[in-house]
């Protein structure tokens, strides 16, 4: 479409303003808060101190890889280490 309207051109570019804004709303409605991240955490590090205590008790569940050694593991390292993306995993 070649058009050379100057009001259409705006009218498509504020459309598109919008929309992003309205994006960028409703994004930011599900970000929690600091204080529920905290307890996030606070929970997550209780349950690797749970995890790390039944390893202790039955060091077996690392031989079997158990779904509970795998869990420790992978709440470890994003405890530790945050997100990672799948390219930073060499497996």
């Amino acid at each position: 479409m070649n058009i050379e309207s100057k009001l259409l051109k705006d009218k498509i570019e504020h459309y598109r303003i919008t929309q992003s804004i309205k994006e960028g709303k409703s994004n930011h409605e599900e970000e929690k808060t600091i204080e529920e991240a905290d307890t996030i955490l606070t929970y997550f590090h209780n349950e690797l101190d749970m995890m790390r205590e039944t390893i202790k008790k039955d060091t077996d569940i690392l031989n079997r890889w158990d779904t509970t050694a795998q869990l420790h593991t992978v709440l470890k390292i994003y405890l530790t280490y945050g997100m990672l993306r799948p390219s930073e995993l060499k497996i």
